[in-house]
């Protein structure tokens, strides 16, 4: 069986402001019932610290399931250091913010460890002649560096006014990445 993640990251806050962004965000979550304390917490089956809460439903309303509310690994994970997230096998270059056109594969892929290592890049379209930071060219199934994000594991059917919400507690510069391995 495969495994999925609806990973929202924030793209523009530093380590020093990871802290303040991640206590808002958890603050949020715990206190509207979209997660709680992960209590049978189990490193291989349940090893999230927090699980789906009493009210995950609203946000993503295939919970609606019992057997979807108890499957292995279906937890929330707050990461608080840099790195990469990655579609995995969902890969599929952005789009330039300026005219639409696709990146070519090989050109955004070579940005993944300068990224990591250093600022952002910039990625210069082949077909306009414009360049934009990396994490602003659009895509559903890109990857984006970030010292912060919030990881779904298996949730699916997460409603889009919710995860926008959360990017909004997060930072202005909020993305998603859907993963499937």
């Amino acid at each position: 069986m495969s495994e999925n993640a609806i990973v929202v990251v924030e793209l523009s806050v530093t380590p020093t402001e990871v802290p303040e962004r991640i206590a808002a965000a958890k603050k949020w979550l715990l206190e509207n019932g979209i997660i709680t304390p992960n209590e049978q917490r189990d490193v291989l089956m349940q090893p999230s610290e927090h699980r789906a809460g009493p009210r995950a439903i609203e946000v993503a309303p295939p919970f609606a399931h019992e057997h979807i509310r108890r499957l292995v690994n279906s937890g929330v994970d707050f990461v608080c250091e840099r790195q990469v997230h990655h579609p995995t096998a969902n890969y599929e270059p952005p789009h330039c913010p300026s005219c639409g056109a696709r990146a070519d594969a090989d050109a955004h892929s070579q940005l993944i460890e300068p990224w990591l290592e250093n600022e952002e890049p910039k990625l210069t379209c082949q077909a306009c002649g414009e360049a934009h930071l990396a994490g602003d060219w659009i895509g559903k199934f890109s990857f984006y560096v970030s010292e912060l994000a919030v990881r779904f594991n298996n949730w699916c059917g997460i409603e889009p006014w919710f995860l926008a919400k959360l990017g909004e507690i997060l930072g202005p510069r909020a993305r998603i990445v859907y993963e499937h391995f």
